[in-house]
């Protein structure tokens, strides 16, 4: 592996995390975008680890520096009663990592 070009996380609170990376990280948004993805099937599970009813609403592109860029996106998920919520960390931030070739 020569490098990284980008890290996803898939957050329930955008502001939340942004600033996180922006202060502990020094990380700096490149651009933002809203949006609606939603996904057929199982998809967001697959990929995101999330419920396959949640919906991507913003994403945002930051650099660190001169390393690897943060991919961030924010997702709403639907309200369960008497269920009890899962995340990858107790953050709330879920992990990606896209191969590109």
């Amino acid at each position: 592996m020569r490098g990284m070009e980008h890290i996803g996380f898939t957050v329930p609170d955008i502001n939340v995390a942004c600033d996180f990376f922006e202060r502990v990280l020094g990380a700096k948004t490149l651009f933002t975008a809203a949006t609606n993805f939603r996904a057929d099937g199982d998809w967001m599970r697959m990929h995101l680890n999330v419920d396959p009813s949640c919906v991507i609403t913003e994403f945002r592109y930051m650099r660190c520096g001169n390393g690897a860029n943060l991919e961030v996106f924010e997702y709403q998920a639907p309200i369960r009663r008497n269920r009890r919520r899962k995340t990858a960390t107790p953050a709330g931030i879920i992990w990606h990592f896209t191969s590109m070739t």
